[in-house]
């Protein structure tokens, strides 16, 4: 019994007892053992004498225990405690709350089935929370149920579980194994006589994700208890984490190179990777904190994210509903995951671009007037159909005004002449008179400079061959578009989100640009669909810069255009069920892999794997002899001449006929 008394003591030394409590607590110890005798309602005349105030003696133990533990908790670390208490525990809470008013951070809340709601008893806060559970065995079930449904688990929240009843701890122990997540810190007490508990712990487990290790049976009140239960309640349970003891991760992966290549799927869908970024930091990180891995991939091979519907689908589907440990390969950094799962700092980071076909060569067939654009030929043949009729104007005015006639030059000879003198084949007409010397010079240094212009430009055009302008940037879509190219997309991606959740600006233009007629045209199920179309059809694809790289040298450089422009930075990273504790671990290894420039080194690594495994077909652009392709027009021009020259003919001798039958 001494030994107790020094244990109560101490309470008072760790926990700032107050001296009164320790000396009750004292008394009713010598009491109960020197003084057998007791008066009706439980204690000694000499101690109800004293007209102290309180609850029954194992009500007041239990509320002193619980304010020792807080008291020395909160020492170490602002702590925000919750307590869930069913009404034959109320006289501890009354008698805790009662020697705790200054503190803060405090809140009970009375079990009511009706109305349990946790949303509120787990709100979050700044710094740790503690939730204590004074609860019969049935209903510490039913919570821990409840938490499991509206996914409240947090590894920023330490449950304590106080039991009353022995009898009932393995019932709440194998419960309990199938609604606590990995994270999740439970140290349960299962209080006997004498202030006497059966202490359990959760701990990490190879095999069942979460398992309880009996602490075996603690005197709460000894100085290794008062020491010990602190420090588990205030240790930090991802620390247990750094040891995974052989256990085997599941990684939720697609085939999306340089981060991932995986090669085989067996019968039961498991899938061994070959070779890629992600490939090297899970290797790397295996012997560090001490797992295997196994690749399997989404039934409908999206990446995905959460839907209206609040369901999630692709990558993001499996974390949610934890059917894999994480996911990865190129999984972007978005605020609508994050808000269903956790995401570890970005190791890698990258852009978006446009990928279409390579640009066609342009058809030859009027290449001789490809030199100017329609604007300048209409200008020249404007110009050259109106010198004729103004120089006959001015030859008429220098006749009228200086009594000067010169009848050889008609309208047809000078609007002739003007014609030569375009296409460099001299003037033949005498000019007599200084106004129509003047126009000529000037019209002369004009033709020189288009005949010059003209004939330098011809030559490019025809020795090197002309191709579609190149779509580079999202201001190229609507020029493509009516080209008749359809844009597209990853579906349930982030650049889907991007683009859909835009209410103006250039993304929001671009996304209603996408064939919303049948969004299945513009909404591709995986990478691959997405650059086969490219080459099968006019069809451009907003995809990842690295990403198009490897995915054109791995079909044919040659094939395919990738956009000059970037656009909108990604961010890689693992995605890990809420409250994982796996993620801070995965963090900062990956920090220092990518500080080393290990995770730069594999993307290297596999680009150039993927360069020598490719026979890529360089192309240039190289002179070639001018064909009849190349001057087909001019011919067409020949052609026509020879048509309007004949209708002409007709046109004469029928006007002629005419002529000769009317003076008959």
């Amino acid at each position: 019994m001494p030994a107790k008394i020094r244990g109560y003591l101490l309470l008072y030394g760790r926990s700032r007892m107050s001296l009164t409590a320790a000396r009750y607590l004292a008394l009713v110890l010598l009491h109960r053992y020197f003084c057998p005798v007791e008066s009706t309602n439980g204690t000694s005349s000499y101690i109800k004498s004293m007209d102290f105030r309180s609850p029954s003696f194992e009500s007041f133990e239990l509320s002193e225990l619980l304010r020792a533990l807080l008291v020395m908790m909160d020492q170490k670390e602002p702590l925000h405690v919750r307590i869930l208490y069913e009404k034959v525990f109320e006289d501890v809470v009354r008698n805790l709350t009662a020697k705790l008013v200054e503190k803060s951070g405090l809140m009970t809340f009375r079990y009511q089935k009706a109305s349990l709601e946790l949303g509120h008893l787990l709100t979050p806060a700044t710094g740790r929370q503690q939730l204590i559970l004074l609860c019969s065995s049935n209903i510490v079930l039913e919570v821990f149920e409840k938490v499991q449904q509206k996914k409240l688990d947090s590894h920023f929240v330490s449950w304590l579980v106080i039991l009353d009843n022995i009898t009932n701890v393995e019932q709440v122990v194998l419960g309990l194994k199938g609604n606590i997540d990995e994270g999740t810190q439970v140290i349960l007490l299962a209080v006997k006589e004498e202030m006497h508990a059966k202490v359990f712990l959760t701990q990490p487990d190879p095999k069942d994700i979460v398992s309880f290790r009996n602490l075996g049976t603690w005197d709460i009140l000894s100085s290794r208890s008062t020491r010990l239960l602190p420090a588990l309640l205030m240790s930090d349970i991802r620390d247990q984490y750094a040891d995974l003891r052989g256990r085997e991760i599941i990684v939720g992966a697609n085939d999306n190179l340089p981060l991932m290549k995986k090669r085989q799927i067996d019968s039961d869908g498991n899938i061994t990777p070959a070779y890629g970024m992600d490939i090297g930091i899970l290797d790397t990180l295996s012997p560090i904190l001490n797992y295997t891995y196994r690749v399997v991939g989404p039934p409908d091979g999206l990446w995905g994210g959460p839907l209206p519907n609040g369901t999630s689908v692709g990558l993001i589907g499996m974390v949610v509903r934890k059917e894999v440990t994480l996911a990865l390969s190129g999984m972007s950094i978005i605020g609508p995951r994050e808000d269903v799962v956790d995401m570890s700092c970005p190791y890698y980071e990258d852009q978006l671009n446009l990928v279409s076909r390579a640009p066609q060569k342009l058809h030859q067939t009027f290449a001789a007037f490809t030199p100017f654009s329609l604007q300048v030929w209409i200008l020249l043949i404007v110009a050259t159909l109106s010198l004729g009729p103004i120089l006959k104007v001015v030859s008429k005015a220098t006749e009228v005004i200086l009594n000067e006639e010169d009848p050889k030059h008609q309208l047809w000879t000078y609007s002739f002449n003007i014609f030569r003198s375009t296409v460099a084949q001299g003037n033949m007409m005498e000019a007599k008179l200084w106004p129509e010397r003047f126009i000529f010079v000037f019209w002369y240094l004009v033709c020189i400079v288009v005949s010059a212009l003209y004939s330098g430009t011809l030559t490019a055009f025809l020795a090197i061959p002309s191709y579609e302008k190149p779509i580079d940037s999202l201001t190229d879509i609507p020029r493509a578009i009516k080209e008749g190219f359809i844009l597209g997309t990853l579906k349930d991606s982030v650049i889907e989100y991007l683009m859909r959740g835009s209410t103006q600006g250039i993304y929001k233009q671009t996304w209603d640009l996408f064939h919303h007629d049948d969004l299945k045209e513009s909404l591709i199920e995986t990478p691959p669909i997405g650059f086969n179309k490219v080459m099968e059809r006019k069809f451009v694809f907003i995809a990842p810069a690295t990403v198009s790289a490897i995915a054109a040298t791995t079909r044919g450089r040659e094939k395919f255009h990738l956009g000059r422009g970037r656009f909108y930075p990604l961010r890689y990273g693992i995605a890990f069920h809420t409250g994982s504790p796996l993620k801070d671990k995965f963090s900062h290894l990956i920090l220092r892999l990518v500080e080393g420039g290990l995770v730069v080194k594999w993307k290297d690594d596999t680009v150039l794997k993927m360069s020598r495994a490719s026979k890529v077909l360089e192309t240039s652009a190289t002179h070639s002899a001018i064909t009849l392709a190349n001057l087909q027009g001019v011919f067409y021009v020949l052609a026509l001449g020879y048509v309007a020259s004949t209708v002409t003919l007709l046109i004469e001798n029928i006007v002629r006929f005419q002529g000769r039958s009317a003076s008959n």
